[in-house]
């Protein structure tokens, strides 16, 4: 049986707005969480976590969400590390 019209919108539209909502996470989310251009941005919440923090480690995920933040690559620390998940 062929999907309704409506229907088939509701689909392209969902898969539309997942797609560039993936592309555009990665690029917004450091700035949302407080990571800037020069370290994390007085205030934020990339400040108060790096308080807490004492010395980041290199290769955690706050190091790479304040690489990306700095115009670092994206899109191998989306594929390499985000998506499977920090590795151990």
């Amino acid at each position: 049986m062929p999907l309704k019209r409506r229907t088939r919108y509701i689909i392209i539209g969902a898969a539309v707005g997942t797609t560039i909502g993936a592309i555009l996470a990665p690029i917004i989310a450091p700035a949302i969480l407080g990571f800037g251009a020069t370290g994390p941005i007085p205030g934020g919440i990339a400040a108060k976590i790096q308080s807490g923090m004492g010395n980041v480690p290199p290769g955690s995920l706050f190091s790479r969400l304040q690489s990306m933040a700095m115009g670092g690559p994206i899109g191998p620390a989306i594929l390499v590390y985000i998506i499977p998940g920090q590795p151990s």
